[in-house]
């Protein structure tokens, strides 16, 4: 599927049809990632994982990217 990015602000959007958002069982308003990936970029749901502090936000984050890279 080929979409055009547009103008949004300062930024830039697309457009993601409604049949691939129900694919992903993603609604309007929720948390996405984006990745950079070698082949372009990756839309990944978020995963919900309840309520924690930041340090352990962090924490986890910078154990997440360690085994990114």
């Amino acid at each position: 599927m080929i979409t055009t990015l547009r103008k949004w602000g300062n930024s830039v959007g697309i457009r993601i049809p409604k049949t691939i958002l129900q694919s992903m069982e993603c609604t309007e308003n929720e948390d996405v990632e984006l990745l950079l990936v070698q082949e372009g970029l990756l839309i990944r749901k978020v995963e919900k994982r309840g309520k924690r502090s930041v340090r352990e936000g962090f924490a986890e984050e910078a154990a997440e990217f360690q085994m990114e890279n």
